[in-house]
């Protein structure tokens, strides 16, 4: 811990001096022998401060959850998004943060970054916002990167585009669930329709929707009731089969000791479930895809 502190207090002074790129070497090859959050904090502030956003993502990307909340790491996160014009990111990791952390300043910086966006690359946003739409006559990697594109978009426009989405029906279950967990996490209010597994279109609020409290049961009793082999498979398809049935999952058993025996019946014993028959189906042709 002695040689931690130390080589902590040689990258500072070199920081200090003018030495960027020394003291992020250092730290860099600390992080890589001995790593410690403590480390990984003063790496993440000065890749921002030197303009290395990419390295910053990554290394919080490869950090735990609770990396981020640490007010001056969420800043600094934070601002690398906002630097790299990762609009949908930053709204979701604000609407997901502690009240604490939403600092006004930052909130601010990122609207007006999204103004400035807008008026100097409209052509880039018509663009990306024309290529979000209509996913569903394209294979899923395309999908895939049409959707991560779509992140660089302003909010507003990346709203309007994902509204269509939820109702495109050519579109796989899978995308469009996970579009409409992205409405989800940026707290949109607006009454948006939804095509479920049924292939029937409903209204739903995005913020109103809280499906996590059934799913977090589930997985609790997945674990309790199976040897860990059994669990991780039951946890696995349990993953995929009750974000098939998102938002709406109690509409397929209305209890996790529901889905939890129709889980156990199809892929421990082998047995057809009635009510999984959709969700096989859709399963079956994103597989095939």
């Amino acid at each position: 811990m002695k040689e931690i502190d130390e080589q902590l207090t040689q990258a500072k002074e070199l920081w200090d001096d003018g030495k960027q790129a020394q003291a992020i070497q250092i730290l860099e090859e600390l992080d890589e022998k001995t790593p410690t959050t403590q480390v990984a904090e003063l790496l993440n502030h000065f890749y921002v401060a030197n303009q290395q956003y990419s390295e910053a993502l990554q290394l919080v990307a490869n950090q735990s959850t609770n990396f981020l909340h640490h007010p001056g790491v969420f800043a600094d996160y934070l601002g690398a998004l906002i630097a790299t014009n990762n609009f949908i990111v930053a709204w979701k990791t604000l609407a997901s943060a502690d009240q604490q952390m939403k600092i006004p300043a930052m909130v601010t910086r990122l609207e007006e970054t999204e103004v400035r966006y807008q008026e100097d690359f409209p052509q880039s946003v018509r663009a990306d916002e024309r290529h979000f739409y209509h996913l569903g006559d394209r294979q899923l990697a395309d999908q895939i990167k049409a959707i991560k594109q779509a992140y660089h978009l302003p909010q507003k426009n990346y709203i309007r585009a994902a509204s269509f989405n939820l109702v495109d029906p050519y579109l796989n279950q899978l995308t469009r669930v996970s579009i409409l967990k992205d409405l989800v996490d940026l707290r949109v209010e607006r009454e948006l329709d939804f095509i479920w597994l049924d292939e029937k279109s409903y209204r739903v609020v995005p913020a109103q929707i809280d499906a996590g409290r059934l799913r977090k049961e589930l997985m609790r009793l997945i674990e309790q009731s199976a040897d860990p082999v059994q669990a991780e498979l039951l946890i696995q398809q349990a993953g995929l089969m009750y974000d098939l049935a998102f938002p709406f999952p109690e509409r397929v058993f209305a209890t996790a000791a529901g889905w939890l025996a129709a889980l156990q019946a199809q892929f421990l014993a082998g047995k057809e479930v009635k009510q999984f028959h959709s969700l096989n189906k859709i399963m079956n042709s994103i597989m095939a895809s």
